[in-house]
């Protein structure tokens, strides 16, 4: 029995992992190509947050499966004669009770593996999001500067907009840069909140499914 543990951890569980970590990189594959597809940065923008709600959803499942490996390991093994694999109402204990502990790391990991992907798409979205805002000013800056390269405009309507009209562009693109990163600041809390009521549901999901093993 003493190979056991070295099956479960890298044989099986690793096994349960990989199906729902492809599915997860299908999805965001799939939804950013339709978020390019369809174009406009606030389209990605959606799009990525839909991906990261989806990514989210997915690591229940994940979170259930892996308990029930791991009880089913135990049950065996203790069936056998031996020891339990990895005591899973303990390890949920300290995980509620420290859950900045390092030797938790493994765990995290291994259910967060399904958002990674997930994760470098709501990057890309937020940062479509910031250029959805600032599309705007671009575009007008654009329109402006063609319309001084041109020989319909009055020297008078071009001084005017190279004095007033390209400092007023700069100023309302930095001012909406500076406000979108302090709506991020500002979202941390409501975020760090979110997370840890996120984690409080995957702990009692973990602990329902162990609660159907008796080890």
């Amino acid at each position: 029995m003493k190979a056991l543990p070295l099956l479960v951890f890298f044989a099986l569980l690793p096994l349960v992992n990989a199906p729902l970590d492809w599915l997860s990189l299908g999805l965001t594959r799939g939804l950013l190509r339709y978020g390019l597809a369809l174009g406009g940065a606030w389209r990605v923008a959606v799009i990525s947050l839909v991906d990261i709600v989806l990514a989210g959803i997915l690591i229940f499942p994940l979170a259930a499966i892996t308990t029930a490996m791991l009880g089913l390991a135990n049950w065996l093994a203790v069936l056998a004669g031996g020891e339990a694999v990895l005591p899973i109402a303990p390890l949920l204990r300290a995980m509620a009770e420290t859950p900045a502990d390092p030797a938790h790391y493994w765990v995290y990991l291994m259910l967060l593996s399904t958002l990674f992907p997930s994760l470098v798409h709501i990057l890309g979205g937020f940062v479509g999001l910031m250029l959805a805002c600032l599309q705007p000013i671009f575009e007008s800056a654009v329109q402006a500067q063609e319309f001084v390269e041109t020989e319909g405009g009055g020297d008078v309507t071009k001084d005017t907009v190279l004095l007033y009209v390209y400092p007023a562009f700069a100023a309302t693109g930095v001012t909406a840069l500076v406000s979108l990163i302090w709506l991020a600041g500002a979202a941390v809390p409501l975020i760090e909140t979110a997370v840890y009521q996120f984690a409080a549901w995957l702990l009692a999901t973990a602990a329902g499914v162990a609660g159907l093993f008796p080890v």
